[in-house]
């Protein structure tokens, strides 16, 4: 069931190295003590709970009052327990932005270790993404989904959407027990500072609103527009979930523009694959924006983080190759060089991360004894 929701101010940027760092250990150790004294499953009900994920983000040292506790947390829970995953009998998948859309094959690569079926959990993960994003309108699209699962099936939820308008931010909180329909009033919590009037179509006394729209949409001779057409304001904050098939008539020149275009259909919770097209005459700049994206950045593909720094190199004689498709043939393979050059080095970069953060036993013991003497503490604090 879905347990809770929660509404923050909306803040940009990301935690400091530093900080981060330390909260993944210490996510790690609460982690590892929670999983040896109560079980896996207690850690997932915990972290339905949004008061209890409200105070797990301010022990791990992240600001009370902020989106980004949701988001970091998330990320420092799943860092931490990396590498440890069975061991714990506790998975983590999905995140912020693109990492949310790798979800399903995160699930599916940890079933394939645990030999068992991940359509069931790849199906959670998606209806609860799609009914907070869709069934649920109330001006927060998703941006973060973090997905955390037992090897008994057993999973919870935790999502973020935005509101650009207002400001704010709002977290939503899921957990399989207890859960006995997705689209009959599924949460757990919902956490949030602002209210508003809400379209929710998983309130119990919303049944024949259900049943209108699903009527309607399974007749196959409705009718209805079948092409949208937009300016480059279509990918601002849209949800074109409903969409499979993106035309691009135009390239831009900005990796994170295509990605942004691209996310507006492949979000959090989107079943079937999207196409995409691209009209381009064949010695044209738009074929050769191809190219750059296809060949050199792999960017139609998948998400890259090595997009930006590989446009900034290569922008000026990107720019001289439009002006000359002919000089495409020299550029685009030296760019898809360097692409994978710069990948490595990123997962090299990671494998020295995950070293440095390496559990240290003598301070996890010191920390697991310190919260021990602390739950077996009978005195009451004076106020």
């Amino acid at each position: 069931m879905r347990t809770g929701i929660a509404n923050l101010p909306l803040h940009g940027g990301r935690a400091p190295r530093w900080l981060f760092e330390r909260m993944t250990r210490l996510a790690r150790e609460i982690a590892c003590h929670l999983v040896a004294e109560h079980g896996p499953r207690e850690l997932l009900l915990r972290l339905a709970d949004p008061y209890w994920f409200q105070a797990f983000g301010c022990v791990l040292g992240f600001d009370w009052h902020s989106s980004g506790v949701t988001t970091t947390a998330c990320g420092a829970l799943k860092e931490g327990i990396r590498g440890l995953e069975e061991e714990l009998g506790l998975f983590a998948a999905g995140g912020k932005g693109a990492a949310s859309r790798r979800t399903p094959a995160q699930i599916t690569a940890a079933c394939g270790k645990l030999g068992r079926d991940p359509a069931p959990l790849v199906q959670a993960s998606r209806l609860s993404a799609k009914v907070d994003n869709t069934a649920l309108q109330d001006g927060y699209q998703l941006y973060h989904h973090s997905f955390f699962f037992t090897g008994d099936g057993e999973w919870s939820v935790v999502q973020q959407g935005m509101d650009d308008a207002s400001g704010m931010a709002r977290r939503y909180h899921w957990v399989s027990e207890g859960l006995e329909s997705f689209v009959v009033e599924p949460h757990a919590a919902i956490c949030c500072d602002r209210r508003q009037a809400t379209l929710n179509l998983v309130d119990r006394h919303s049944r024949e609103a259900r049943s209108a729209i699903t009527g309607i949409a399974r007749q196959p001779d409705r009718e209805g527009s079948r092409i949208l057409l937009c300016s480059e304001i279509g990918s601002e904050g849209r949800n074109f979930q409903f969409v499979q098939h993106l035309v691009l008539f135009d390239l831009p020149r900005e990796p994170d523009l295509l990605e942004q275009r691209i996310g507006r259909l492949d979000r959090i919770g989107q079943g079937p694959e999207i196409h995409l097209h691209i009209p381009c005459f064949e010695h044209g700049p738009q074929r050769v924006l191809f190219r750059w994206y296809h060949e050199g950045l792999d960017a139609f593909a998948r998400p890259s983080a090595v997009a930006a720094p590989l446009h900034e190199r290569f922008s000026a004689r990107l720019e001289a190759a439009l002006a000359d498709p002919a000089q495409a043939d020299a550029l685009i393979p030296g760019v898809a060089q360097a692409r994978e050059q710069l990948e490595a080095e990123l997962a090299a970069g990671r494998d020295r991360l995950l070293e440095l953060q390496s559990c240290d036993p003598q301070v996890a013991a010191e920390l697991v004894e310190s919260v021990r003497l602390q739950e077996q503490a009978t005195a009451l604090n004076e106020y």
